[in-house]
C-alpha cells in the first residue's frame, strides 16, 4: 500500500503545452495527475502521483517531450527545496 505524492515541475525555458501527449506518454500510468500552474512568470505543472511512480519516471517522460532545462520540488512537511534536472 502507498499514497500519493506531489511534485511541482518548472520549465526554465518557453515550451507549448500538449496535453494529448502528455496523456499518451503517461497513459501507462494511471495513478498519475497533473495540473497547470499558469499564473506564474515560468510555466509550472503540478504532478500527483502514486508511489509506485516516481519523480525521475515523470522527469523522463516531460524530457522525451521537451527538450528544456526544468528543476523540481516535492510538496512535503520537511520543507519545500527545488532541485535542478541534469
Amino acid at each position: 500500500m502507498g499514497w500519493h505524492v506531489t511534485y511541482e515541475v518548472e520549465m526554465l525555458e518557453r515550451v507549448d503545452w500538449d496535453d494529448d501527449a502528455l496523456k499518451n506518454l503517461f497513459n501507462p500510468y494511471d495513478d498519475v495527475r497533473w495540473l497547470y500552474l499558469r499564473d506564474f512568470e515560468k510555466q509550472r505543472i503540478i504532478f500527483s502521483a502514486y508511489t509506485h511512480v516516481d519523480i525521475d519516471t515523470i522527469l523522463q517522460i516531460l524530457k522525451s517531450l521537451y527538450c528544456v532545462r526544468m528543476k523540481f520540488r516535492k510538496y512535503s512537511d520537511e520543507g519545500i527545496a527545488w532541485t535542478f534536472v541534469e
